[in-house]
């Protein structure tokens, strides 16, 4: 068991590493909040997953599977929050953007559109949508 637990645990470490590299190549806060929800997420998950399978007591391996199930849960939730409160308070796009849905009215017609506003701060959150946009 031991060499199973090695295995996910370098796998893990593996898949952290690709996160991080993601972290910092990616451009704008929205794209590096996906490589972290995604591979650091399977990593941490593939070293509890080697810690369970490494432990010689029961207790400590469910532990750990309770762990990377919270883990799964919260962090996919997490990162959702941080990317609409980012949305909201403003933070650009990267320039190589394809869509925005939230920026797109109800009538059918985008932003770019529709009379220019002055550009938010970060300071004046936007607006929330009404239920009927969505």
């Amino acid at each position: 068991m031991s060499m199973l637990g090695a295995v996910l645990a370098c796998a893990g470490g593996a898949f952290m590493v690709v996160a991080a590299m993601g972290i910092v190549r990616m451009n704008d806060v929205y794209q590096r909040l996906h490589c972290s929800a995604k591979s650091a997420s399977l990593g941490v998950v593939l070293v509890l997953m080697g810690s369970a399978a490494a432990a010689s007591d029961p207790a400590v391996s469910w532990r750990c599977l309770a762990a990377s199930i919270f883990f799964l849960i919260t962090a996919p939730v997490g990162c959702h929050v941080l990317a609409r409160a980012a949305y909201r308070a403003g933070v650009p796009l990267a320039a190589n953007t394809l869509s925005d849905a939230w920026g797109v009215k109800s009538s059918g017609t985008s932003v770019s559109d529709a009379p220019q506003e002055p550009p938010q701060t970060a300071a004046e959150p936007r607006p929330e949508p009404d239920v009927g946009q969505r």
